[in-house]
């Protein structure tokens, strides 16, 4: 291993290592334990982050990581800081969604889908309906819901993002 993965790595058990106590022996907390771990260790839930979590929670392995596929606000890949996730459902798309879509992959450098820029700071991706479907198009970030999304508001909401990043 690397010099570097291995302190991110050891960063990263630093840092779910009260998580993974918090939750220790309370398998029904699965979801909010994977929840708070992810947002710990850099949006992703790895194989040895996941490790440690089966064994703390008494969850097998196995099954830890078919919650994390199951789940589409899981990965065991890393993300960006922020994770933009446009909804693709059907009011979305008749709304224009492919053009917002492309105009988020264009400002961010991107060439799809899931990918995460350079910098680490964005991963984009497309979601099923968030429920918004009155301010179609619509993205999410985070908590924060973007609606009414049109190409110029989504390069705005790049340039916001960025600019909240360095605060």
């Amino acid at each position: 291993m690397a010099e570097a993965e291995e302190s991110v790595l050891k960063n990263a058990m630093r840092d779910i290592s009260p998580i993974v106590e918090k939750y220790k022996d309370k398998p029904e907390m699965l979801m909010y334990m994977l929840l708070e771990i992810q947002k710990a260790s850099g949006n992703a839930i790895t194989e040895d982050v996941a490790v440690t979590a089966s064994k703390a929670i008494g969850v097998p392995v196995n099954q830890l990581y078919d919650f994390v596929h199951f789940y589409s606000m899981f990965s065991d890949k890393q993300r960006g800081r922020y994770i933009i996730r446009l909804c693709n459902s059907a009011p979305c798309h008749v709304c224009g969604s492919a053009a917002v879509a492309q105009a988020l992959m264009s400002r961010l450098g991107l060439s799809k889908p899931g990918e995460t820029t350079a910098d680490g700071l964005f991963t984009f991706e497309y979601s099923q309906c968030l429920g918004v479907c009155d301010v179609a198009p619509a993205a999410i970030v985070g908590d924060k819901v973007y609606g009414d999304l049109d190409e110029a508001s989504a390069r705005q909401m790049i340039s916001d993002l960025r600019k909240e990043a360095v605060k």
